[in-house]
């Protein structure tokens, strides 16, 4: 889990940290989740990194959607 106050780069180090494992792995090994329904841009621009690295990102706003997309994302090297 990354937590940070808005603006302190939170969104980017996680494309950073995706990228880096894609170099190594494969985007079919890790899936991307975000909580933030805070900050519009963080959460359109993680689903944007998703759609360039070709990996999925899941929209949690409740421990529901979080237990469906972790369902989601069994088997994955990396969330």
């Amino acid at each position: 889990a990354v937590v940070g106050p808005t603006g302190s780069g939170k969104t980017t180090l996680i494309a950073q940290m995706a990228t880096k494992f894609i170099q190594r792995h494969s985007p079919q090994e890790i899936g991307l989740i975000t909580s933030d329904y805070y900050s519009v841009y963080g959460r359109d621009q993680l689903s944007i990194y998703g759609s360039i690295l070709d990996i999925p990102v899941h929209r949690v706003n409740s421990a529901a959607d979080l237990k469906q997309a972790l369902d989601h994302l069994q088997g994955k090297r990396l969330i």
